[in-house]
């Protein structure tokens, strides 16, 4: 996947629970086994093996079958526990079938890990998944939990061992809040994806990208502010606005100067102590403010005849634009 996820190479996709990493990781297997772009990126076409470790066979099928599938995509699921012998199994499978992505849904339902806070240990476990990647050149991809709390790093997302976020070329965290879903990648060849809104379409359960969070965010602060200002009265202070309307400070600061540029809320005042900036929704309509409308209230229109020459005659039957029925010709409307 451009720009994303690399041949021979393992990447991860973390998420907290009951987020969508199986939402994610079937949209794109669906758009590799197409050659579709998927978030608006270019994919390699190709054959590839879905590991549902966790769901069941029908559900699996019928999410496919909503984005969808029709059965001629080259794609092979196992929807069942894993194999005994994990993860030396699916490297056999891989050098056997040398397919273009492989996807184990989730990563700690194949691997013999006992302590997942264990570096060696989760590392070793990987190692692998890695030396397949890279030898039949595949991308190999597994979700995985993230922690409870949310880290500033991205990089610190996965539960367990720091050895998971250090071994994959390619993490991708998904978040989700009331409100949006986000992604975002942390990459070792390649830039880093932003955190980005990502799109849910419930009826097809397919994904697509948005605007950056930090763009949505300033828009969402931005209708925030608009609707508190136009349900007050008066002119109110940054810091009056900043107490009503949620969102970081840093934000809203900015929403205000982008409204004000685009001219949908006004700005009075010097900016200074004393005499601190305050703002009021700005009307579309010219307002009917006291004093500015006497001379036009004075200036009463009064009845004048028209002097002018007719500009439709009395008898205008020349004018008629739809002939009477006989005038009709066959063919004309």
């Amino acid at each position: 996947m451009e720009n994303l996820l690399v041949s021979g190479t393992v990447s991860c996709l973390v998420a907290k629970p009951k987020v969508g990493k199986s939402t994610f990781a079937r949209n794109l297997c669906l758009a590799i086994s197409r050659g579709e772009d998927f978030l608006a990126l270019k994919t390699k076409r190709g054959e590839h093996i879905y590991l549902a470790l966790e769901e069941r066979e029908e559900d699996a099928k019928n999410d496919f079958r909503a984005m969808g599938a029709d059965g001629s995509e080259p794609l092979y699921i196992h929807a069942a526990a894993a194999p005994a012998e994990g993860i030396i199994a699916v490297c056999d499978l891989v050098r056997q079938r040398r397919p273009v992505l492989v996807v184990i849904d989730p990563l700690f339902r194949i691997t013999r890990i006992r302590d997942e806070k264990a570096y060696a240990e989760t590392y070793a476990a990987l190692g692998p998944l890695i030396d397949v990647a890279r030898e039949v050149a595949t991308h190999v991809l597994v979700t995985h939990h993230a922690g409870k709390s949310t880290k500033a790093d991205a990089i610190d997302s996965p539960l367990g061992s720091t050895a998971i976020g250090g071994a994959v070329c390619t993490l991708i965290l998904l978040k989700r809040t009331e409100s949006v879903r986000t992604v975002q990648s942390v990459q070792r060849i390649g830039q880093d994806l932003p955190e980005t809104v990502l799109e849910f379409a419930p009826e097809t359960h397919t994904l697509s990208l948005g605007a950056e969070k930090a763009e949505a965010d300033a828009q969402s602060v931005a209708a925030g502010i608009v609707e508190y200002l136009q349900c007050t009265d008066g002119a109110k202070t940054e810091l009056g606005i900043g107490e009503a309307v949620e969102g970081k400070t840093g934000v809203k600061r900015k929403a205000l100067r982008s409204l004000v540029d685009a001219r949908k809320i006004d700005r009075e005042g010097a900016g200074r102590r004393g005499d601190p900036f305050r703002y009021r929704f700005s009307f579309s309509c010219s307002p009917d403010i006291s004093g500015t409308r006497e001379q036009e209230i004075r200036n009463e229109l009064k009845p004048t005849a028209n002097k002018a020459d007719n500009l439709v005659p009395k008898n205008s039957s020349s004018l008629i634009l739809v002939p009477s029925a006989g005038e009709v010709e066959e063919g004309e409307l």
